[in-house]
């Protein structure tokens, strides 16, 4: 349920309203003008803030994080002509009521505040064993499904992050690629253009998220891969969250790990964030919203600096995976660009961040 909604200057210029509204009016197209260059289209970027007193989420370290955070947006936005974007940037901060204080500051640094109450709460979960468990799961249990709610902002176009994100390359790519019909001449160059996790993979007629999976978690044939719920791009569809929170509801997760347990025994179950949004949103995009989200390449648009061959922990269990897996890619693939990676953990990686990197989230280095 939404409680407040706050305003601030971002666009000093913009003499629009907006406002944060649950309809299911998704289905209507997204017009950018005949001519793209005659209409800067403006893309909302937003991310959430859910609890307060934790190293993560101390004011200082919010407020220097969403500097950097905003600083890269503008610098691949239309705002910076040598970008070569044609898409302008909204801030937004989806703020849970109970980190409202911590957060406030960010009014002052061009954020739009929307603070939220959780829109489900444990109560309301029929399932028996996520009822009484799902507030144990990392980082916050029910309370991280405030991001749900970037599904609803106003601009038809909206990218959710973490607040540990910069960005190097404009996407103008991945927002031509749903904005435009798969047909016509733009979209046509958009898809062409897409660097995905496993080339060649057939797309959706239409594209309704971008999304990169946590492969660095994975145990190769052992469970399926999470959902990586530190960067989306999508299209604006308040469906999208009304059907995925009807799922918490269900509550259908079996305990345990791995093929068999987890969300209506799917297998995305006991890994890290399982029950929250990264086992969720994973569930709900490979059986909910089936051929609806496209797949990037991990390491170019979410970059977290980690080796994402099969050779060190996480769960690294050589003798109980099949041994073609050791030492390989941990999403089964031929070439992964780990090395690549792997220079990048040893510090050497600015060039290639440069070149090759979309964007970069520091949580692990």
């Amino acid at each position: 349920m939404l409680t407040s909604f706050y305003f601030t200057p971002d666009h000093m210029d913009d003499t629009s309203t907006h406002g944060l509204v649950l309809d299911t009016n998704a289905s209507k197209s997204i017009s950018i003008g005949s001519d793209a260059n005659s209409k800067v289209m403006t893309v909302a970027y937003a991310v959430s803030f859910i609890k307060c007193g934790d190293k993560q989420t101390s004011t200082a370290g919010l407020t220097d994080a969403s500097l950097v955070l905003r600083h890269s947006i503008h610098k691949i936005s239309s705002r910076n002509p040598e970008s070569g974007s044609k898409y302008d940037y909204k801030m937004y901060a989806i703020v849970h009521t109970q980190a409202k204080e911590c957060s406030s500051k960010l009014k002052d640094v061009g954020f739009e505040i929307v603070v939220v109450d959780p829109p489900i709460q444990r109560e309301e979960i029929r399932g028996e064993y996520l009822k009484k468990t799902i507030q144990r799961e990392w980082c916050c249990g029910h309370d991280e499904f405030v991001k749900l709610y970037a599904y609803t902002l106003p601009e038809e176009i909206i990218v959710h992050v973490d607040i540990d994100y910069a960005f190097y390359k404009p996407m103008d790519h991945l927002f031509d690629a749903i904005a435009y019909d798969k047909d016509s001449p733009e979209g046509i160059a958009a898809r062409g253009a897409l660097e995905l996790e496993r080339p060649g993979e057939r797309l959706p007629d239409k594209i309704g998220a971008f999304i990169t999976r946590d492969w660095g978690q994975v145990a190769p044939g052992k469970f399926p891969p999470a959902y990586q719920a530190g960067f989306l791009v999508a299209r604006r569809d308040p469906t999208v969250m009304t059907e995925a929170l009807e799922v918490v509801r269900e509550g259908n997760y079996l305990e345990g790990w791995g093929m068999g347990y987890g969300w209506s025994g799917s297998g995305h179950g006991g890994y890290v964030g399982a029950m929250a949004m990264q086992g969720l949103m994973a569930y709900y995009y490979d059986y909910v919203r089936k051929d609806n989200a496209v797949e990037l390449n991990q390491c170019r648009h979410n970059h977290m600096g980690m080796d994402v061959l099969y050779r060190n922990h996480p769960n690294y269990m050589p003798k109980r995976v099949d041994k073609k897996y050791v030492g390989g890619c941990r999403n089964g693939q031929e070439y992964c660009e780990g090395e690549l990676v792997l220079k990048c953990c040893s510090g050497d990686c600015f060039e290639y961040a440069c070149t090759s990197i979309y964007l970069h989230a520091f949580i692990q280095t």
